[in-house]
């Protein structure tokens, strides 16, 4: 059953505020646009700025050429993305080039995106374009018509919520000239009434994540959207600043292993007689690699095959090897990996996810943190992916970020190799010393056929098995971060966070236990004045 245009228009004004860290949006049509640079020579003036133009593919990858004049892949953006296109003397700048990906050549034009060249291919984009939405006020059609005139309808009929890019200079009177992708055809300048198009941004963020859910199988990527589409629609606390922190790289001369070829190694390579660089041996994904010095160009011998790449010179047990590049990270002392299945946003912003999905154990390197709102904060990440480093973020809720649960991860792994029983003993004993997370301790213990503690399936537990009581008590975390609070214990949705400091009331206390951190502790269920209510785990809340 359709929704009410102004239910829609209601959860726009919340999503509004969620996505202000987005940067500046054209909210209406016949926004100036924004110059960026232009140079004059002696002989004509040339112009170059940047305009928006409107992704309406439903997967639209930008791409950078490479140095043989060839687009690699970047990332892929939703529809009703606006990016930033390079305008020269009134015109877009476009290339023919080929795809690394089919070898196929079509014709792109440049984009910026953070500050990169980049280019996207026409017609997955829409030069010189604000985005829009088509809706239905009563109809479940909207018309769109072959010039602006009622009278000269077309034959293709829009479904309410669709994103299409307006031109801004074609529209005419009533009508917006736009161009959409509808039904798997790509449809170009026709006109639609402009009664039936909404113009505002934070709108169409909103119908991109309905349009991209609908689709799907139910997963990680719709919970995912599903979380984030629940925080849109009830506005966030305005007062609440977004913060993104980043995190340096603390040794200058050693990398971090994240290739993984689908088995948790990824290669090192050595020089053979003619300095060419040929297949040493696979090692673990998240060795971290010491000595490392470049990265400068090589030759590789692969199959038969020379080709050159860029390689970083390491040290490994004490002897020279190569790795690739592009499969490393300099490495900052924040290894980390995925607990659950993991959707990869583009940017710090819950609106620009990705289709990209990380596995349960993936090992990524963690680069930053936003603090933007409640169970939406992420981590800034490093993560392998399509033969190739990248960058993103995911939601906080799903990494173990303690550098000490990955190093026991990886001897876990290192002990799921091992024939001899003792070594493999002796390590699951290792890995169980570094242990963490309740994840990676109830893997270990299970292994070493220990009686489980945290281990246990704690779905069994009831948690709201509960007494009733009546104290005041003071969130008191160990490193002063906001604590959590739960729908339901252990594991339930986050749905907001107490302060460190706060004062707070606890009604009901669970009988079951947890053990978080090597740390035991009952569960209560608390309240603060200000309405937020919900569980939280008692080893951090004091007298």
């Amino acid at each position: 059953m359709k929704k009410r245009v102004k239910g829609i228009l209601l959860a726009a004004v919340a999503l509004s505020v969620l996505c202000s860290c987005g940067g500046k949006k054209d909210s209406a049509v016949g926004e100036s646009e924004s110059p960026v640079k232009s140079s004059v020579s002696e002989k004509k003036a040339e112009t170059v700025e940047t305009v928006d133009s409107v992704v309406i593919y439903p997967e639209g990858p930008i791409w950078t050429m490479n140095k043989d004049g060839k687009m690699e892949w970047k990332k892929s953006f939703r529809a009703g993305k606006v990016l930033k296109a390079v305008k020269k003397n009134g015109s877009s700048v476009n290339v023919k080039a080929i795809r690394t990906s089919d070898n196929q050549e079509r014709e792109f034009f440049e984009i910026v995106y953070e500050g990169e060249k980049c280019y996207v291919q026409d017609g997955i984009a829409v030069f010189n374009t604000v985005p829009g939405a088509v809706f239905a006020y009563d109809s479940f059609k909207v018309f769109t018509y072959n010039s602006a005139d009622e009278n000269d309808i077309a034959g293709v009929k829009l479904q309410d919520e669709v994103v299409c890019a307006i031109d801004k200079e074609g529209s005419e009177g009533d009508f917006y000239l736009v161009t959409f992708y509808y039904n798997k055809k790509y449809y170009e300048k026709l006109f639609i009434k402009k009664e039936n198009v909404n113009t505002v941004y934070t709108f169409i963020d909103l119908i991109s994540l309905r349009k991209a859910m609908a689709p799907l199988e139910a997963g990680v990527l719709r919970e995912t959207l599903g979380k984030c589409e629940g925080h849109m629609e009830n506005p966030v606390d305005p007062s609440r600043p977004f913060k993104e922190t980043l995190i340096n790289s603390d040794k200058k001369d050693a990398v971090i292993l994240l290739q993984d070829n689908g088995d948790g190694i990824g290669s090192l390579w050595k020089k053979d007689k003619d300095d060419n660089l040929v297949w040493s041996a696979n090692i673990p994904t998240g060795t971290v690699l010491d000595g490392a010095s470049g990265p400068k160009t090589y030759t590789r011998l692969n199959d038969g095959e020379k080709k050159e790449f860029e390689f970083y010179k390491v040290k490994y047990k004490k002897n020279e090897s190569y790795v690739m590049a592009n499969r490393v990270v300099p490495y900052n002392g924040r290894e980390a990996f995925i607990l659950e299945k993991a959707v990869v946003f583009n940017e710090a912003n819950p609106c620009e996810f990705s289709k990209t999905i990380l596995e349960p154990e993936t090992i990524v390197e963690i680069i930053g943190k936003v603090e933007r709102d409640i169970s939406l904060d992420m981590f800034k990440i490093r993560y392998y992916s399509r033969y190739t480093v990248q960058e993103g973020y995911v939601l906080c809720d799903s990494v173990s970020s303690d550098p000490d649960d990955t190093k026991a991860l990886m001897l876990y792994k290192k002990a799921a190799g091992e024939k001899d029983a003792d070594i493999k003993e002796q390590l699951l004993k290792s890995a169980g010393k570094k242990a963490v997370s309740d994840y990676m301790k109830k893997k270990i213990a299970i292994d070493l056929g220990e009686d489980v503690n945290v281990a246990d399936d704690m779905s069994s537990v009831d948690f709201t098995d509960s007494v009733e009581v009546s104290k005041t008590y003071t969130v008191a975390t160990d490193d002063g971060s906001n604590l959590n609070v739960r729908e339901f214990p252990p594991d339930g949705p986050v749905i907001g966070q107490f302060e460190n400091g706060a004062e707070v009331v606890a009604s009901r206390k669970s009988n079951a236990t947890s053990t978080i951190g090597g740390i035991t502790a009952s569960w209560f269920y608390v309240s603060q004045d200000d309405g937020l209510s919900g569980w939280v785990f008692g080893a951090f809340l004091g007298e």
